[in-house]
């Protein structure tokens, strides 16, 4: 089978990750593998050179629309003069691309991106589409228009794979065309081979510093946790942008609280892994997390978790409690309940939670997902 990925950005976000995993799974059971992504160096770019695959760049830019707090008119006609631009541009390059390749399939790789959609109708090739996000709830439309990303959706050409239950009812997708599929996040052989290690005195947050993902709120609880536990610190290991407005909130806020040395950012790290297995915890403050690689990577790493029961991260917990017969994690939704979680995550004896969540984590294999997705595949071409 002949495949070409759509991606955009070269970032080291989940979604690149996860393309990654199924790049390496699909060319590992014989299937040709290109990629189109963004001409722009980055994470993902160096990777997908790692894998052997074709790769083809151009420019990839999300298909979204202006931010809704802009109200400037001639910021907004710019934006869409440049956006129209940026389209057509991309549209000619990847429609050259999908004729110079003749692929089987064509798989987007996120939700925003709506270029290949466009063309594999044109063209009659089958293409699949990868919902990652809550779109509007987050914040973005896509552009042009949300009606016509709604109408590529239900296209019979499409075929979507929503990553959660969650969002394939919150896209409305059709129950005996497109399906849902959990990510991949790591090979089934290093479930064994990890091991418990010694825990130390910081309670861990890992992922980008910004608002979508609950920083601000969990150093709020943080503040109230520490005047009842003083001896543990607080460790954010993640990408953060020094000039913007909430990180600085965030550096004003530990200020305030006279936080300066129990709060530690780290900035991007290549031992998170490792970070896990000796936190006494790990903290997923994101109000609307579409998955949450992070969630299943502490899991598997021994680390006790505690989540905003919401979205993602709910239905991995709920998923949990299906598979094991009990909770695998700590669940809160609201600052007290945060607080109060934390106090019992470094208090009480949680080996039983710890155990439940490592065996649950075995449905979020590298080897099912790309099983799963290479079946769906298969009945798309067979349809």
């Amino acid at each position: 089978m002949k495949i070409l990925y759509v991606n955009g950005k070269n970032n080291n976000g989940g979604a690149n990750i996860a393309l990654l995993n199924i790049i390496r799974g699909m060319m590992s059971i014989g299937h040709e593998v290109h990629v189109v992504t963004d001409k722009d160096p980055g994470f993902f770019l160096d990777e997908v050179n790692k894998t052997g695959c074709h790769i083809h760049t151009c420019r990839c830019d999300l298909n979204i629309k202006v931010a809704s707090y802009v109200r400037n008119p001639i910021t907004i006609f710019n934006y869409y003069i440049i956006r129209f631009f940026n389209w057509y541009r991309q549209k000619k390059c990847i429609k050259y691309i999908i004729k110079y390749i003749s692929p089987d399939i064509v798989h987007t790789n996120i939700g925003p991106l709506t270029t290949a959609a466009v063309l594999c109708k044109e063209m009659r090739i089958p293409h699949v589409w990868h919902l990652r996000e809550y779109g509007e709830a987050l914040g973005f439309r896509v552009f042009p228009s949300d009606s016509h990303f709604k109408e590529l959706l239900k296209d019979n050409n499409n075929y979507c794979i929503a990553i959660t239950k969650g969002i394939f009812n919150y896209n409305n997708l059709r129950k005996n065309h497109d399906c849902y599929i959990y990510d991949g996040v790591f090979p089934q052989a290093m479930i064994n081979q990890q091991e418990i290690k010694e825990k130390e005195n910081y309670i861990l947050f890992v992922g980008r510093i910004e608002k979508v993902k609950g920083v601000k709120e969990l150093l709020e609880a943080y503040s109230i946790f520490h005047k009842k536990e003083p001896r543990y610190n607080l460790i954010l290991s993640g990408a953060y942008d020094k000039n913007s407005k909430y990180y600085c909130d965030c550096l004003n806020l530990i200020e305030s609280e006279n936080l300066n040395e129990k709060v530690i950012f780290l900035g991007v790290r290549k031992d998170v892994y490792d970070l896990m297995l000796h936190a006494k915890c790990l903290v997923v403050p994101s109000p609307m997390e579409g998955f949450g690689f992070i969630t299943a990577e502490a899991m598997l790493n021994y680390c006790p978790v505690i989540g905003f029961d919401n979205y993602g991260t709910k239905e991995q917990f709920d998923n949990g409690v299906d598979w094991t017969g009990g909770e695998i994690a700590y669940r809160y939704h609201n600052k007290e309940e945060l607080v109060s979680n934390m106090l019992k995550a470094v208090d009480e004896n949680n080996d039983a939670m710890i155990n439940r969540a490592h065996y649950a984590v075995s449905n979020y294999t590298i080897e099912n997902n790309v099983v799963k997705i290479e079946d769906f595949y298969n009945k798309i071409l067979s349809s």
